[in-house]
């Protein structure tokens, strides 16, 4: 309406425009864009755990991308995770609240179950006797410091992006896993 009548004074019909003080605020909402089907989640799942290259790194961050994947948890979520937080008897993972999310706990998939009792046992004993450290947080990297999550999502981010050229950032793949629930 408010073209309409610009049109109308431009024209000379009209010799004010009464809309051009009126605004309407509605919710702006955002376009998801490359967003992954479940299938495609899967693949990339597949492809990154049948890599050539079997180092604890790669293990862990195969763990990591299960999570992102099958739980949808953001790296927030991800740096907070201890070994108290894994119920492998139950199939369970609890995830603890923050003051913009509350507690909850997911269910594990078979198959994660048993990748993180092997990382749990063995792989995440590795890294830590390598660096020399003690923690409980569940992932560990190979600096002497503490664990720094977002370099460790960094480089499996640029991994990701050499098998599928759709991926951008870690949220899509959040959002893509909350996508399909929605569904």
């Amino acid at each position: 309406i408010k073209h309409y009548y610009n049109y109308l004074h431009n024209i000379g019909l009209v010799q004010e425009n009464p809309t051009s003080n009126v605004q309407i605020k509605g919710v702006k909402r955002k376009i998801l864009h490359n967003v992954f089907n479940k299938q495609e989640l899967e693949k990339l799942y597949n492809d990154y755990k049948n890599l050539e290259r079997e180092s604890p790194a790669t293990k862990r961050n195969e763990i990591i991308l299960s999570l992102l994947i099958y739980q949808g948890l953001n790296t927030t979520e991800l740096s907070r995770l201890t070994i108290e937080d894994i119920k492998l008897r139950e199939g369970k993972i609890f995830i603890n609240g923050t003051r913009r999310s509350n507690e909850r706990t997911l269910k594990l998939e078979a198959h994660q179950i048993l990748d993180i009792m092997e990382y749990q046992l063995k792989i995440r004993q590795e890294i830590l006797t390598e660096v020399g450290k003690e923690t409980d947080e569940l992932f560990v990297s190979f600096s002497k410091g503490k664990t720094n999550m977002s370099n460790i999502l960094r480089k499996l981010l640029q991994q990701l992006k050499k098998l599928n050229k759709k991926v951008t950032t870690v949220n899509q793949i959040r959002t893509s896993v909350i996508t399909q629930w929605l569904k």
